[in-house]
Formats: C-alpha cells, structure tokens, sequence
C-alpha cells in the first residue's frame, strides 16, 4: 500500500494502527482515572453532608431532650416547694384547730 509516495507493508500498517490504538487507549485511561478521581472526590462531598445532615438531627435531638430535662427539673423544683407549702399549711391548720379544741374547751 502506498501513501504520498511511501510505500508501507501491511506489517508496518497493522503496527502503526496498534500505536495508534495503544495511545488512543492510553489516552482513554487516563481520562477514565480523572472522572475516577472526580467521582471519588464528589462521592466523598455527598458523605459528608450527609454526615452534617445527621449530626444536625442528633443535635436537635439533644437540644429537645435538655430543654425537656430542664423542664422536668424545674417542675420537680415546683412540686418541693408545693410540698413544702403544703405541709407548712397542713401542720398550721392542725396546730389551728388543737389551739381552737385547748381554747374552747377551756370557756365552757
């Protein structure tokens, strides 16, 4: 076969397509190892604002259940002091009423 002028043999054909292949090919590769790269650099992106997505739910969470504790221990809190009234009242309505049997006892 010949071309402007030059004549090739079909063994010298066949290994200029094969190096024209093999770079085409290298070529190829190292544009597939690039999107690799890419894919594994976005890939990582997504993890991690699923990550942050996820540590935003858990500390909301939290965030409910240290509002809700401080509500529960300032109920607590109440509920001693209501107690403690209540007793105070009790014991003075007692003594009230002992005080009120010794005094009208003692008239009659």
């Amino acid at each position: 076969m010949s071309e402007g002028g030059v004549t090739y043999t079909v063994k010298e054909l066949i290994s200029m397509l094969e190096r024209t292949l093999t770079e085409q090919m290298n070529s190829i590769s190292q544009d597939i190892k690039g999107l690799a790269l890419k894919i594994d650099s976005k890939a990582s992106d997504l993890r991690v604002d699923a990550l942050e997505n996820r540590m935003a739910v858990g500390e909301e969470r939290i965030g409910r259940l240290e509002i809700a504790e401080a509500g529960n221990v300032a109920v607590a809190g109440y509920k001693k002091v209501l107690v403690g009234i209540v007793v105070t009242l009790t014991a003075a309505g007692i003594s009230e009423l002992i005080y009120l049997l010794a005094t009208a006892g003692g008239h009659g």
